[in-house]
């Protein structure tokens, strides 16, 4: 069950503020002290620990982190919401807010993360935070995209995104959270999700190359292999000739994209990348 208390609060800043949620943000917070629980276990937090939130709304989970840690960096872009938050975290000295568009704004340092991702950027977002330097990430994600980002080759839920969270890190379901724990309550569920940045990442290939053609077979990824490539040559404008010399010898070329992991992937970049330098 959820926390009453917290709930009854929420409803009341929200109330006195005069404020109305907007769904195309994804706006709905957190009311259940049980999962904020989790995810600051989860997160591992100290005192030591520079900590980055992003889409901090009212605060019901800035508060709380805020008294393990050194400082917290709290994004939000909603300029209603960010001045409740200064309000409620006034009488907290480390507590920085910073009123922008996360996808725009440039991070200031920060060693962990924890946040409720706001869902309708989760996609973006989550490219541009597995590109930062951190140590641990706590992020609260809709239950299916969570699914995508742990997914594990050959499965339905595999794509790109999956990809570049297993090149970049280890990553886990820590829980999955039920819609009933947030206010508005949205329709889905959703997960909180643990990520564990590699220490380097072992790759042969170039990784601006190896994550162009990741994102161009995977537009895809049921196909096998060989089409995705011959989809990606006729974008280049690459001769009919040359198209047929490179898929002759091309790795893995009868699988699906699917069914592909990072290692294979990287093989058929570097077989790519060699192969179309020497023929154009």
């Amino acid at each position: 069950m959820y926390n009453y208390n917290l709930l009854d609060e929420t409803k009341k800043i929200l109330r006195e503020n005069s404020i109305w949620l907007r769904k195309r943000l994804g706006q709905s917070f957190i009311i259940d002290s049980k999962y904020i629980s989790k995810q600051l276990q989860a997160g591992e937090l100290d005192k030591e620990d520079i900590v980055l939130e992003i889409g901090a709304g009212i605060g019901n989970l800035t508060i709380k982190i805020s008294p393990l840690v050194k400082k917290i960096y709290a994004i939000e872009v909603d300029e209603s919401l960010a001045e409740i938050l200064r309000k409620r975290s006034a009488e907290y000295d480390n507590i920085e807010i910073l009123e922008c568009d996360a996808l725009k704004c440039e991070f200031p340092y920060f060693n962990k993360i924890v946040a409720n991702i706001p869902y309708n950027i989760a996609s973006p977002l989550t490219f541009k935070i597995l590109s930062s330097k951190f140590k641990i990430g706590v992020l609260m994600y809709q239950l299916e995209f969570a699914k995508r980002l742990v997914a594990k080759p050959g499965s339905g839920n595999y794509c790109r995104l999956s990809v570049n969270a297993a090149l970049r890190t280890d990553i886990q379901i820590v829980e999955i959270v039920p819609r009933t724990a947030f206010y508005p309550r949205p329709k889905v569920d959703s997960a909180i999700v643990k990520l564990m940045p590699k220490k380097e990442i072992k790759i042969k290939s170039n990784l601006e190359t190896f994550t162009k053609i990741v994102n161009e077979i995977f537009l895809y990824k049921n196909k096998k292999l060989h089409s995705a490539i011959k989809h990606y040559m006729d974008r280049l404008n690459i001769i009919k000739d040359i198209q047929k010399k490179v898929l002759y010898e091309a790795p893995y070329s009868d699988l699906r994209v699917r069914e592909l992991d990072v290692n294979m992937i990287d093989e058929i970049v570097a077989y790519l990348s060699n192969k179309m330098r020497d023929l154009l």
